[in-house]
């Protein structure tokens, strides 16, 4: 149920983002096969040259949006270059710039994917 709720929320998160802060690449919750915690992973270049300012604003959107019980499911955030292999991989076979799409049990780059929630995937990101 928690993980229902997270996921709608985190959908929630990146229209915020999309509508506020411009582009995406990438969007997802990224579950790895040795962790129970998901890594968000988020990729633009909207943030490069200002990863820290754009780290401050989207850790403070996630504190306002989720539960102090829901972050504890959220290991870290991981800001990621498009042209970063992993994203790089997602995105030449997939595209979803709604909803969500699930994963699971998958390699990118030689990583076991236990389970990943793809929320945002494009390599032309729309402006």
């Amino acid at each position: 149920m928690v993980e229902e709720l997270l996921v709608k929320k985190i959908i929630e998160l990146k229209e915020k983002i999309l509508n506020e802060k411009g582009p995406l690449n990438l969007f997802a919750l990224v579950q790895k096969d040795e962790q129970d915690n998901w890594d968000l992973v988020v990729s633009s270049n909207f943030f490069f040259g200002k990863e820290k300012e754009f780290l401050e604003y989207f850790v403070g959107e996630l504190q306002r949006s989720l539960t102090n019980r829901e972050l504890k499911f959220i290991l870290r955030v991981i800001l990621l270059k498009p042209d970063d292999n992993f994203v790089k991989n997602i995105n030449s076979g997939m595209k979803i710039e709604k909803g969500s799409m699930v994963l699971e049990n998958c390699t990118f780059n030689g990583m076991l994917v236990k389970k990943m929630y793809l929320f945002y995937s494009s390599r032309n990101p729309k402006k």
